[in-house]
């Protein structure tokens, strides 16, 4: 047995906020540990590829959706452990905004590529707590105070 080759992954996720202090994020689960989270949508960043043009092109491709990037927020390192494998990123956030503002309104969005990854809703973090999830990375609440 070959021992798979482990590398940082670098990814952009998107901070989208409303009015009312909601943000935009994906539901997820790890079944290891029975942990329900709640992450913002992005994704990876490719060879040669801006981390902004990356969140667009993430957007258009998950949701549909066109976005606005209205500035670099903050990177951070993540060491993790996700259904039993561990993982390491580092993360580029951005503060974004839809570009039709309507889509703001709309309390949830579907996925176009997978249906089962496609839960996204407005929440609070209180409510995301209060839900007994967690949010994920760790980093983001201190981000968002």
């Amino acid at each position: 047995m070959t021992e798979q080759k482990r590398h940082i992954r670098v990814l952009a996720l998107a901070v989208l906020r409303r009015a009312d202090g909601k943000i935009l994020v994906e539901r997820g689960e790890d079944t290891k540990k029975g942990e329900i989270f709640y992450r913002p949508l992005g994704g990876g960043v490719e060879f040669g590829e801006k981390g902004e043009d990356a969140l667009k092109r993430e957007f258009r491709e998950e949701l549909g959706k066109e976005i606005t990037v209205k500035g670099f927020m903050q990177a951070v390192e993540n060491i993790f452990v996700w259904e039993g494998r561990p993982g390491h990123e580092v993360i580029l956030f951005f503060d974004c905004a839809f570009a039709d503002a309507a889509d703001e309104k709309a309390e949830h969005h579907p996925h176009l590529e997978d249906e089962k990854a496609g839960q996204t809703y407005w929440r609070a973090v209180e409510d995301i707590k209060a839900e007994g999830a967690v949010l994920h990375p760790f980093q983001l609440a201190g981000m968002l105070g």
